[in-house]
């Protein structure tokens, strides 16, 4: 019957409604776990905190996107950790003093959180590198040591393999805060070590309350041991076991990259063949030492097997370890033999003498009228910085999914605009190919810059609406080349 019917439909309404509401409390039940931060509430929700991780994302970034199931699965992980580890996250769109504080410049970035002090993440951005990092962060980054004899024969000069940083303190002053403060910072890093007990300062000679910093280095030779210098200041501190703890030429990990980039300074970069990696560190330390030391307040080193796939290197360059890279913020010199010596290739660097090297993907050829100009590295001065013509030009990476969306539409707009001449419809793959000039760097995918004849210097950065119409419009307001008709 037509009751019996509608009965039915009913029951089955409520059943779905039923599972719908059960789908969006267990969501809402995960996201739970990720506590949200804002300006506001800084302080309650991170700072008085003795560890949290944040993530500061924008709503409509694709990457924060593809974390968030990962990250709201780990923060459900990591509250069941004896202690619980916070996870947070922040709209950096909206709380702008905490991002700005953080530093944030791209997205998603993270950030971990120790009693409000900063420090890199550096695990991975999978549930399970995110819970693993976490549990390796809980516990204190520097380790009491509380007999003599350990002090004695842990940093032995035969017997150490690892840089080992020693703090001696007669209390928990300023002093020793500081230490703790940069042991946070290095965690993972280098191994940090004190001393406060009375008898054990006084069985290593130490006496009174004045504190004392030693740092142990199995590659120092006869500068294995070396001692601070100075007030201890958190920066100072921070610096010098920066300085001290990392070789001045020697094989560099992913994570002694990361701490010779964080000096801030050009670096030279030796690529070599893993599989002759003994025998050419040994012998490309021998060869770079000299140079170091003349350069040292210009240059830092660093020798790799792995990272020269962003340049045109065969293996049989590798392993005759003469590939050589100085990297510059964005500019990239490379070494020919054509160049001289090493040492003389440096030098012209140093005097600004040496050409940049640039990446780029073969050169297509020119576009049609109604089509979109591909750029590369290798043209990008001739095609983009032409004085006569105003450029609009797309900076984009094949797997980003906004340009993909972009594309049909994008190629349309070169149709829309054929009988402009004076104005290049252009994109260019920002991952393949390199672009000298500061102003052209993308800041994320895609990145939509517009070079006007007048103003290559200064580009203008696109940030309205992706429709045809919308780029068209603004392109004839901000055009100052000749325009054949009324776009």
């Amino acid at each position: 019957s037509k009751a019996t019917v509608s009965v039915l439909y009913w029951q089955l309404i409520m059943k779905l409604l039923a599972v719908v509401a059960a789908m969006l409390l267990s969501a809402r039940a995960e996201e739970e776990f990720v506590k949200v931060a804002t300006d506001a509430n800084w302080n309650e929700v991170v700072e008085s905190e003795p560890l949290v991780l944040v993530e500061f994302y924008a709503p409509w970034c694709g990457h924060c996107k593809q974390l968030t199931p990962k990250y709201e699965e780990a923060a459900k992980v990591l509250a069941e950790h004896d202690p619980p580890i916070i996870l947070a996250k922040v709209d950096a769109t909206e709380e702008k003093s905490v991002a700005a504080k953080a530093g944030v410049s791209g997205y998603p970035t993270l950030k971990i959180y120790r009693n409000g002090v900063m420090s890199d993440y550096g695990g991975s951005r999978e549930t399970d590198g995110i819970v693993s990092y976490m549990k390796e962060q809980v516990g204190p980054s520097s380790i009491e040591i509380t007999d003599s004899k350990e002090v004695k024969s842990k940093f032995h000069k035969k017997t150490l393999d690892h840089v080992a940083v020693v703090g001696y303190f007669a209390s928990e002053n300023v002093d020793y805060k500081i230490f703790m403060q940069v042991a946070d910072h290095y965690r993972g890093k280098f191994s940090f070590y004190h001393v406060k007990s009375p008898s054990v300062l006084e069985a290593v000679g130490y006496y009174g309350s004045k504190s004392a910093i030693t740092i142990y280095r199995p590659f120092g030779g006869k500068n294995f041991k070396k001692m601070f210098n100075g007030g201890i200041y958190k920066q100072a501190v921070t610096e010098w076991v920066l300085d001290m703890g990392v070789p001045p030429v020697g094989y560099a990990d992913k994570d002694t990259m990361e701490l010779i980039s964080s000096k801030g300074k050009p670096i030279l970069r030796a690529f070599i063949s893993a599989d002759k990696k003994d025998e050419l560190v040994k012998q490309l330390v021998k060869e770079l030492e000299p140079i170091q030391k003349k350069f040292e307040k210009k240059l830092v080193f660093a020798i790799n097997d792995e990272g020269h796939d962003a340049y045109a290197v065969e293996e049989k360059d590798l392993s005759s370890g003469k590939v050589f890279v100085i990297e510059e913020q964005k500019k990239r010199f490379m070494y020919t033999p054509s160049q001289g010596t090493v040492a003389e290739w440096v030098s012209k660097w140093s005097e600004k003498k040496a050409e940049a090297y640039v990446k780029s993907e073969k050169a297509p050829p020119k576009a049609a009228a109604d089509e979109v100009q591909v750029v590369v590295g290798s043209t990008f001065n001739e095609i983009v910085m032409d004085p006569t013509k105003d450029v609009f030009i797309e900076l984009y990476a094949p797997w980003c999914g906004h340009c993909k969306s972009l594309e049909p539409k994008y190629n349309e707009l070169a149709k829309e605009l054929e009988d402009q001449e004076n104005i290049i419809i252009a994109k260019m793959d920002a991952t393949a190919n390199d672009v000298a000039h500061k102003k052209f760097q993308a800041s994320g995918f895609p990145t939509i810059l517009y070079a006007t004849s007048t103003g290559k210097d200064t580009p203008i950065a696109y940030d309205g609406a992706r429709e045809v119409a919308d780029m068209a419009k603004w392109l004839k307001e901000h055009a100052t080349v000749k325009l054949n008709e009324e776009l």
